[in-house]
């Protein structure tokens, strides 16, 4: 990895008063054989994240800020700094657990130390506790977090931790400033290399969408404003809702989609039943923006930032769950030639080209001027599926029931969803704005209600092509979809 971040520090510059660039993990724990012990679990994670090079990086700002911050290691580092502790009142649900992790969530890490924060959390019904695991975006995206986390439980993986980052020297800061010099002097031939490449995916897109049959990926500031999209406070708030992998793979394989389109299509679902029942109506689809990993397997093992955006329409309008599902498969289809076109590797290539000044000068100008009030919205939200372990974890002979991620609540969005598979449990976050979204824990409730729709539409659909494909032509077409 180069001693300079680049992209992965262009995330820090993000961060204003009401906006921070965090990514956490939430893993409900069940009770094991063992009493439940802060001190001796407390010893045992210190231990863990010690042998984890990732976790003992800093950044350190280059003289004049010439470039992003510098990854060194932190000399000084003590796990004392990152492993917390609190409690629940004794009982608590999932609704008091939500609450609680965004309130840790929304508070800034210090900056001083290595990005990241680790809390075990007492007093969950059944004798159960969480862990929550807070880093920052300038640390690790999603995937490379999902990794992280898993990392920390128990099994085979736990003696490979040097894969998981190297540890970088302290260079001198005439080094530092050197590069860094250079690097800034480079960048105006780059940027006008990566405008160039963005320029012609953009006609390309262009020519494309003059195809009436051309089913046109997701378009940004065309989207309906909704209850959610306003300039985001401080507050935030979260709700959890679980699904079973194996349900997710049979509406997938009925309808012959992918497990993320099968994720959009209950996003959809949910937030029309939100939408519905508070009388809003949309002049339009839900847009989303999809996070999209650029991971090769060449950077597989790394700590980074890897990730572009992809927009994506919900569908929102279309009534029928299996034909919205439907849509969504080819929106998506149609989204990803776009993504491709457009080059995934041009948002984040402008990121990184950005100056460390201007990054925090226009997202702090942004937030304090309330402009996302004064405009339709880029987007209605964000939605990101993390894949995450494969096997049910375990930690200290406390086994985890299920394990949630969540994703940042961005300006002018202040929802986002986030979907971590773990074993056959799928975690769904709703990460919010408690302002704008002040009754988020009602809405697992309405995700059950869209699970259960979209699971009867996909069995209907499956049986209905098993009928016709046996020749019965009295049973009509489940949807109106399968004829095309």
């Amino acid at each position: 990895m180069d001693k300079l971040s680049g992209m992965d520090a262009s995330f820090l510059h993000l961060d204003t008063p009401n906006v921070q660039m965090h990514v956490a993990f939430v893993a409900v724990m069940e009770p094991g054989a063992t009493p439940f012990s802060f001190p001796a679990l407390s010893r045992e994670l210190a231990e863990r994240v010690s042998r984890i090079p990732a976790l003992r990086r800093k950044l350190d700002p280059l003289p004049l800020d010439v470039h992003h911050p510098a990854w060194i290691e932190d000399e000084a580092f003590d796990p004392i700094h990152h492993i917390r502790d609190t409690a629940l009142p004794a009982g608590s649900d999932l609704d008091a657990l939500g609450d609680l992790v965004a309130r840790i969530d929304a508070r800034p890490i210090d900056r001083t130390r290595p990005l990241w924060e680790l809390w075990i959390i007492e007093g969950l019904e059944g004798g159960r506790f969480a862990l929550f695991f807070k880093i920052h975006h300038a640390l690790a995206d999603g995937v490379s977090g999902a990794r992280l986390f898993s990392r920390l439980f128990d099994g085979p993986e736990a003696a490979i931790d040097e894969e998981l980052g190297m540890v970088l020297e302290r260079p001198k800061k005439t080094a530092l400033f050197r590069e860094g010099l250079v690097a800034r002097l480079r960048q105006p031939k780059l940027i006008v290399d990566v405008a160039k490449k963005a320029v012609r995916g953009l006609r390309d897109i262009v020519t494309r969408r003059k195809d009436p049959e051309w089913e046109a990926g997701g378009t940004p500031l065309v989207c309906p404003r909704t209850p959610w999209n306003a300039t985001v406070g401080q507050r935030r708030d979260a709700a959890f809702a679980t699904a079973s992998f194996a349900t997710l793979r049979e509406i997938k394989s009925s309808f012959d989609v992918t497990v993320n389109d099968v994720v959009l299509a209950l996003a959809s679902g949910t937030l029309r039943r939100y939408l519905d029942a508070r009388e809003v109506e949309l002049d339009g689809s839900l847009l989303s923006v999809c996070p999209v990993s650029i991971r090769t397997e060449e950077h597989a093992s790394e700590v980074n930032n890897l990730v572009s955006a992809m927009f994506t329409r919900l569908f929102s309008e279309v009534e029928d769950p299996g034909e919205r599902l439907l849509a969504i498969h080819r929106g998506t289809q149609a989204a990803k030639w776009e993504h491709q076109t457009f080059g995934p590797e041009n948002l984040s290539g402008l990121a990184e080209l950005t100056s460390v000044t201007t990054l925090g000068a226009l997202a702090s100008l942004y937030s304090k001027m309330k402009l996302a009030d004064r405009h339709r919205p880029f987007h209605n939200l964000v939605i990101s599926n993390v894949p995450g372990p494969r096997e049910t974890l375990t930690f200290a002979g406390h086994r985890v029931r299920q394990m949630h991620c969540m994703g940042p609540v961005m300006e002018g969005a202040g929802l986002n969803l986030t979907v971590l598979s773990a074993g056959d449990v799928v975690g769904f976050s709703f990460h919010v704005d408690a302002e704008l979204v002040p009754d988020v824990h009602e809405i697992p409730s309405l995700f059950a209600d869209s699970l259960d729709e979209l699971l009867a539409a996909a069995r209907a659909y499956r049986a209905a092509k098993a009928a016709r494909k046996e020749g019965d032509d009295t049973v009509p077409f489940a949807l109106a979809a399968f004829a095309r």
